[in-house]
């Protein structure tokens, strides 16, 4: 029944428009602007409730729009955003909707153009308004959020957010905003209870983990932090970032060799981020190597210059090779 109320709202909109004697360009970029793209949110739902009855699945092309594709640049321009002017593209969307059409997606094409023009207060109206046409868009309660985020603070986004989580609760980006914004209001305890709700979401996400390991670790629960960090690179051994963190939270915990071969793997996945050479290279000090440690320290201000903290362990290394 969702999906049948997503589709008429095309044909409920090219109603609306022929009424009230719109351009044919106009009636053309409703019918055209979804193309036949997938529902995806409802077909993956239908598919589950076949899984779950041992039915055979449910063919997609009862949950595409009918089309068809965009066949005017108009059209093409609308289904992928590609607005080289927001101006225009706003003007486009506000007589849409002066003419009686407000489906979610002029709200959420006329709220996406205004963000272009940095036009935020206005946006979040238009974000909002998509949001309560189409309360699973999930990028309608995020725009919406992130525009209250900058007119009004982050306990205004958060709400948002948690309205949207009540509307979505299957959502991983909203469970990672909710995350994210407990964050910036200094309440680690809902962050971490956030990314919980947002890893099996998305199981293969390794920044999830790592970012959760990161809280963890601050909140002083160091083997929930290694666990969860631990996690990160066996979803994804290629993340320097998940293996940076991983050695730091072992070299705070007193596992150099450990951690020297965490910093050791961030380097192989990326050997220009001067913060993982600088980390190997206080991993070695730490375990009385100051003579491997140096090229390290020497290699983080190659890569940046200006970092202090190493030109200071150079000196230090120096200082106790002299008192020899």
């Amino acid at each position: 029944m969702s999906a049948r109320l997503i589709h008429r709202h095309v044909t409920d909109g090219v109603e609306l428009a022929r009424k009230a004697k719109l351009p044919q360009t106009v009636i053309d970029f409703i019918l055209q602007h979804h193309g036949t793209r997938l529902i995806g949110y409802f077909f993956h739902k239908a598919k589950e409730e076949a899984e779950r009855k041992s039915e055979p699945p449910p063919p997609d092309s009862a949950f595409r729009y009918a089309g068809p594709k965009p066949q005017s640049r108009e059209a093409a321009l609308a289904i992928t955003q590609k607005y080289h002017d927001p101006a225009s593209a706003a003007r486009t969307f506000e007589e849409l909707i002066d003419s009686g059409i407000e489906s979610f997606e002029v709200h959420l094409y006329l709220a996406r153009s205004l963000v272009g023009m940095k036009r935020t207060e206005r946006a979040a109206g238009h974000f909002e308004q998509a949001a309560r046409r189409a309360p699973m868009l999930e990028e309608a309660w995020t725009g919406w959020a992130e525009a209250r985020l900058v007119t009004d603070g982050p306990e205004s986004a958060l709400a948002i957010v948690r309205e949207g989580r009540r509307q979505n609760p299957h959502s991983p980006q909203l469970a990672v905003l909710d995350a994210d914004l407990c964050l910036r209001l200094h309440r680690p305890g809902d962050a971490v209870a956030a990314f919980e709700a947002a890893l099996p979401l998305l199981p293969r996400n390794a920044s999830i983990r790592q970012r959760l390991g990161e809280v963890h670790r601050d909140l002083g629960h160091v083997d929930a932090a290694l666990a969860s960090l631990r996690d990160a690179v066996a979803v994804d051994p290629t993340s320097a970032p998940a293996w940076n963190a991983l050695g730091m939270t072992l070299g705070g915990n007193g596992h150099l060799d450990e951690a020297e071969e965490a910093f050791r793997a961030a380097i192989a996945r990326d050997g220009t981020d001067h913060r993982y050479v600088f980390n190997l290279g206080l991993a070695l000090v730490r375990q009385g190597r100051g003579r491997e440690a140096r090229p390290y320290f020497e290699k983080t201000l190659q890569l940046a210059p200006g970092f202090g903290a190493a030109r200071e362990e150079l000196q230090k290394l120096s200082a106790e090779r002299a008192g020899r």
